[in-house]
């Protein structure tokens, strides 16, 4: 279940994504947030845009959505990691962030991305580097200039199909 309080703000960040429209679960789009937000007035906000305005892929079609899905993945609080490998591989989401000279770079993975992809902590770093558009080395000669927080997912879903059974009653 997930909670929400008095004032309908979430106390965790959503994110959401549109992920199996084909039988190899191909995400079809995804946007987030990682500020809390009123889930009521953002969660079609965000499923729209990731349906349609997500550029690393085209918009969902009409015919494809009786095999789609919607997920929405709760954040919980930033924490701080001590250091670039004080997280683990499964529960943890990340957020990088890293400045050079004249701008500040950040990127994000879930912990099913970091997951499903298979990566190392190693990796995974190196990952959120290209992910931000650094321009320095995108390799562990960085790391220790990195700013990581970690988070945990809590993860709801509905399919296409369940949506309009709800909609029907």
């Amino acid at each position: 279940m997930i909670e929400r309080s008095k004032q309908g703000i979430s106390s965790s960040p959503p994110a959401v994504e549109h992920p199996p429209c084909t039988e190899t679960e191909v995400n079809r789009g995804c946007i987030g947030c990682l500020a809390p937000v009123p889930v009521q007035d953002s969660l079609a906000k965000y499923a729209y845009h990731a349906a349609f305005k997500d550029g690393r892929f085209g918009p969902i079609t009409f015919a494809e959505l009786k095999r789609c899905s919607c997920t929405v993945s709760f954040l919980s609080e930033l924490e701080e990691c001590a250091g670039w490998d004080d997280w683990e591989v499964g529960p943890h989401g990340l957020l990088l962030v890293i400045k050079d000279d004249s701008k500040t770079h950040q990127s994000t993975f879930l912990p099913k991305v970091i997951k499903a992809a298979g990566w190392s902590k190693e990796e995974t770093i190196i990952e959120l580097l290209k992910k931000s558009k650094f321009p320095g080395p995108t390799d562990s000669s960085v790391f220790e200039r990195v700013q990581l927080q970690r988070y945990e997912t809590t993860v709801a879903k509905l399919t296409w199909a369940e949506y309009l059974k709800i909609q029907s009653s």
